[in-house]
């Protein structure tokens, strides 16, 4: 009896040192990939480049089915679907638009903080629509520049179990270093237009000077 109970307790001190090598091993892989994703946020300048780094990031180290980015358009006055995305096709997703009315009421209502929304959630159906009768889990973490609701990420079905406070965190960091690269990349865009301006002004200055002295 004595040998059998440590035995037991033997096994379950090795359970419990494989368990917290796997979390140990998994945290050190989601940092690595965190890091990378940094690192590539400040290599690329354009908005479509940043996006993609974001999706296809977020899918694999969250380990999710589905990712997309959800903009406000300014034009349009209503928040749409950002391409690429992980996991959707245009077509997929091209009737989805958000009233600004409906996700401002979700953001204040969740106290401006990530929402971690299951199947049986009422605001479900106007989140994802049809995508509804194959959604089990659901994170949405909002993209915010200087203080400003700007869109949201949606990550769909992560694959082991339910959306942790770790997986909030870590998407939470992703989407602030996000929000920074669009932010750059806006200014930097910004930059451009202003030197071709200059450009462009310098060589009419130059025309009309060559046709002075005609």
């Amino acid at each position: 009896t004595e040998f059998g109970q440590l035995a037991k307790v033997f096994n379950e001190m090795s359970l419990s040192l494989k368990k917290g090598h796997e979390r140990t091993v998994n945290y050190m892989m989601r940092l690595s990939g965190l890091y990378r994703l940094t690192l590539s946020f400040h290599m690329v300048t354009n908005e479509q480049d940043i996006i993609r780094e974001m999706v296809f990031s977020v899918a694999e180290i969250i380990r999710a089915e589905k990712v997309l980015v959800v903009l406000y358009n300014r034009e349009k006055g209503e928040y749409i679907p950002a391409f690429p995305a992980y996991g959707f096709t245009e077509s997929d997703v091209r009737d989805w638009s958000y009233e600004p009315s409906f996700i401002n009421g979700l953001y204040i209502d969740s106290n401006k903080k990530a929402l971690i929304i299951s199947p049986g959630d009422r605001k479900i159906k106007r989140l994802v629509q049809e995508q509804s009768d194959i959604l089990r889990n659901l994170s949405v973490i909002w993209l915010k520049q200087k203080g400003t609701l700007t869109g949201f990420l949606m990550v769909f079905n992560k694959e082991a179990g339910e959306f942790l406070e770790e997986d909030i965190r870590l998407l939470s960091i992703i989407a602030n270093n996000f929000s920074v690269a669009m932010d750059n990349a806006h200014l930097y865009k910004d930059l451009n237009a202003q030197m071709q301006q200059l450009k462009d002004t310098q060589e009419q200055l130059v025309q009309e000077i060559g046709r002075a002295h005609v």
